[in-house]
């Protein structure tokens, strides 16, 4: 990447960071978060496929996460743990 492109993308980071995020909704500023994410691992010489890659790894541990007997018991003590007793 060309120095100027450093620099034009610096800028435009440096401009996203200063906008006032609380006018952006959940679903846009998780759009927003996405594509700077993106442009900023391809800037770093991330390629797509890696990209993907690590999206599909994260996917895989937060949708299987529960399935380790560990976890799943560690989980409902948490719960168990948080959730008020009634009154006797």
């Amino acid at each position: 990447m060309s120095g100027d492109a450093n620099k034009a993308g610096a800028e435009a980071l440096k401009s996203l960071l200063s906008m006032a995020f609380s006018a952006l909704g959940e679903k846009e500023y998780a759009a927003a978060a996405g594509l700077l994410t993106k442009k900023l691992m391809i800037s770093a010489g991330q390629t797509v496929e890696v990209m993907r890659a690590l999206r599909d790894a994260g996917a895989h541990f937060i949708t299987s996460f529960l399935t380790v007997p560990e976890v799943a018991q560690w989980m409902e003590e948490l719960e168990r743990s948080r959730t008020p007793t009634a009154a006797l």
